[in-house]
C-alpha cells in the first residue's frame, strides 16, 4: 500500500516537482560561479538566504497539486485512498518536505565544492543549514494544506502560505515575534539574538542561541497542530465526493 501511495502522490505532484527542478537548475550557475555572477564568494549568509527563498519555490508548487481532490472534482481518487485518511495526510505533508530537503541538500552540496575558497561552506555546516530550514518548510506546507482543506481551494492554501512568507520578509519578525520565519539569517530582534551570533555558531559548530532553537521548535509545533487539524477536516469532509 505504501508503494502505491508513493506512486500516486508522485503522479499528483509531478507538475510541482518539474517546476521545482527547473527552478533549482536555474540557480546552479549562482552556486558554481558566485564571484563571476554576484561579485563576491558564496558566504554562509548568502546560502542561508538562498535556502529561505526556496521555502516557497519548492514547498508550495509541490503542495498544491497534492490536494487537488479537495475541490470535489476527483471522487474516484478520493475513493481509491486508504480508509485511514491520516496516512494520506502524512504523505502529503512529507513529500513537499522531502523535495525541499533534496533541493536544499543539492544547493549546499554545490556550495561545499567551494570550501577551499574564501567564505566557502563545508558539508557539515551546509547540512545544519538544511536541518534548521526544515521547521520553516514544515510550517509553510502545513499552513497551505490546512487552508486548502478548509476552503476547498488548493491555490488559496498556497496564497495563505505565500502571504505569511511575504509578511515575514517585509516586517522582519515585528509581527510574529518569536515565530519569525527567517530567524536563521535575520536573527530575533525581540529576543536580542543577532544574526551574526547564529552565523558564528553555525560556522564554528558551536551550540545555537536558545531563543533561536525555541523559534525552530515553535514552528515545528505549529506545523504539527496544523497537520492534526488538516487530518481531522480531511477525514470528516465527505463533500470531496461531490461533483461540483
Amino acid at each position: 500500500m505504501s508503494g502505491g501511495l508513493l506512486r500516486l502522490h508522485l503522479r499528483l505532484a509531478r507538475p510541482g516537482l518539474v517546476a521545482t527542478a527547473c527552478l533549482g537548475l536555474a540557480f546552479v550557475p549562482v552556486l558554481v560561479w558566485p564571484e563571476r555572477l554576484t561579485g563576491h564568494p558564496l558566504g554562509l549568509h548568502t546560502l542561508l538566504r538562498l535556502v529561505e527563498e526556496f521555502l516557497v519555490l519548492v514547498v508550495l508548487p509541490v503542495t498544491v497539486p497534492l490536494w487537488s481532490d479537495v475541490e470535489g472534482r476527483r471522487p474516484v481518487l478520493w475513493r481509491a485512498l486508504p480508509f485511514r485518511r491520516a496516512v494520506v495526510v502524512l504523505w502529503r505533508f512529507g513529500l513537499p518536505l522531502a523535495a525541499f530537503a533534496l533541493v536544499a541538500t543539492g544547493m549546499v552540496g554545490l556550495a561545499a565544492l567551494r570550501t577551499a575558497a574564501p567564505g566557502g561552506v563545508s558539508w557539515q555546516v551546509g547540512l545544519r543549514v538544511v536541518a534548521l530550514a526544515l521547521p520553516a518548510a514544515a510550517w509553510l506546507g502545513a499552513l497551505a494544506a490546512l487552508v486548502s482543506v478548509l476552503v476547498r481551494v488548493p491555490v488559496a492554501g498556497a496564497g495563505a502560505a505565500m502571504a505569511w512568507w511575504a509578511l515575514e520578509a517585509v516586517t522582519q519578525g515585528d509581527v510574529t515575534g518569536s515565530l519569525y520565519l527567517f530567524a536563521a539569517s535575520g536573527g530575533l530582534r525581540g529576543a536580542g539574538v543577532d544574526p551574526g551570533a547564529i552565523l558564528e555558531a553555525l560556522a564554528l559548530g558551536n551550540p545555537l542561541p536558545p531563543a533561536f532553537l525555541a523559534n525552530r521548535w515553535e514552528l515545528v509545533g505549529l506545523a504539527c497542530l496544523a497537520a492534526l487539524a488538516t487530518a481531522e477536516l480531511y477525514r470528516r469532509n465527505e463533500r470531496f465526493l461531490r461533483q461540483d
